[in-house]
C-alpha cells in the first residue's frame, strides 16, 4: 500500500527505473457513478538491462472529490476493473 503523494512519486520513479523507454496511454476513461472513475490503461516499455520489451493492459478505479484522485485500486486486468467499478454486464 502507498499513501500520499510522496508516496506515490517515488514508486513511479523506482519502476520507470528500470526501463530505457516506458509510456503508457489511457485507453478509455469511464463514469462509474457517483464520484469513481474506471480507466484502462496499456503500458508498452522497453528494459534497460537486456532490451526486454513490455506490453501490458490492466485497469484501475479511482475514487476523484473536488478534482483530485483521493483513492485508487489497480487490478491486473481490464476487466476486474469494470467488474469492481459494476461495468460489466
Amino acid at each position: 500500500m502507498h499513501l500520499g503523494h510522496s508516496a506515490l512519486v517515488e514508486l513511479v520513479r523506482t519502476w520507470r527505473g528500470a526501463w530505457r523507454r516506458y509510456e503508457i496511454e489511457a485507453e478509455d476513461v469511464l463514469d462509474a457513478g457517483g464520484d469513481r472513475v474506471a480507466v484502462v490503461l496499456c503500458e508498452t516499455a522497453e528494459g534497460k538491462g537486456g532490451g526486454v520489451e513490455l506490453t501490458n493492459r490492466w485497469g484501475v478505479v479511482m475514487t476523484v472529490r473536488n478534482g483530485k484522485i483521493i483513492h485508487t485500486v489497480v487490478y491486473r486486468t481490464p476487466d476486474e476493473a469494470l467488474e469492481a467499478a459494476g461495468l460489466c454486464e
